[in-house]
């Protein structure tokens, strides 16, 4: 029987609180309204069929390498598991990159720098 337990550190978990983004959008500019569905728009994908879930299919090969394999690091997860969670080759990530690039602009985003701990 396996049983695992997934130890998470204080400085690793990160609570995000849930907002209520309707007095957001009521603030919106009409320029920035259409920026955000300009965006949306450009990144529709068409949904045939339910896709396997990649995080199960790497957790099952996990367990099965570490029960294996117990001394060996675990491997990184593979192509097609990796797979779905790139953009399908449907969406133009050009065109969408410019709707990005035009969000960033009118929403004065700037990128922020990450700050981890080294254990």
């Amino acid at each position: 029987c396996f049983l695992m337990y997934e130890l998470v550190y204080a400085e690793q978990e990160i609570v995000t609180p849930k907002v209520n983004l309707e007095p957001i959008i009521d603030e919106l500019s009409e320029a920035e309204r259409h920026a955000v569905g300009d965006l949306i728009d450009s990144m529709m994908v068409r949904v045939d069929e339910p896709k396997p879930d990649p995080m199960r299919q790497y957790y099952f090969d996990v367990l099965s390498h570490r029960a294996l394999n117990p001394d060996k690091p675990i491997p990184e997860p593979e192509d097609e598991i990796m797979a779905p969670l790139r953009p399908p080759s449907s969406i133009n990530m050009e065109k969408a990159q410019n709707f990005i690039d035009n969000i960033m602009y009118i929403f004065e985003i700037q990128p922020v720098k990450m700050e981890t701990e080294a254990a």
